[in-house]
């Protein structure tokens, strides 16, 4: 009995602790897109660096991805808020899913930074893999690995590979 009711309250901990992380990310890319949509702005105005040194499509793609990233987590934290910390009552999908979307972010960045921007000159491919966001994929594969899935954990680190 005291055995499944520890289990019961382990899993609880595991599913408040990725509704945390899930809020957190929210937040955190919610700002970086604000910032990054005001920086967007404010050199568009100032500069003629968009189509010159900046490419038109990097400053498309980016706030989309940023947009979708912060959906994800939004969507992602309501879920597990609706849920109320109950271990049976999450999809293994949207795991998954928080999980793609949380690892493949760095690696998707640093991809369209080495693959955008040092064709303009502004990064040189070692300054885009010397980055901290390769610090971001690592510490985005230990979060994952704290809901305690090896089947998660796993394909964390398979994502992070590709």
């Amino acid at each position: 009995m005291s055995n499944s009711k520890d289990l019961s309250q382990i899993g609880a901990a595991l599913v408040a602790n990725f509704k945390l992380k899930a809020g957190i990310l929210s937040i955190l890319f919610g700002v970086v897109l604000v910032f990054q949509i005001i920086a967007i702005i404010i050199v568009s105005s100032k500069t003629d660096w968009i189509g010159s040194k900046i490419p038109l499509k990097m400053v498309i793609i980016a706030p989309a991805l940023l947009s979708f990233f912060f959906l994800a987590e939004t969507i992602t934290y309501r879920y597990l808020k609706k849920t109320g910390c109950k271990v049976e009552g999450i999809s293994k999908r949207l795991i998954y899913l928080a999980t793609f979307a949380e690892v493949s972010f760095p690696n998707l960045v640093m991809f369209l930074a080495g693959n955008f921007l040092s064709s303009a000159q502004l990064f040189t491919p070692m300054q885009v893999v010397s980055s901290p966001l390769l610090i971001v994929v690592f510490i985005m594969i230990v979060l994952s690995s704290l809901l305690l899935d090896k089947k998660l954990s796993f394909f964390a680190g398979c994502i992070a590979g590709a």
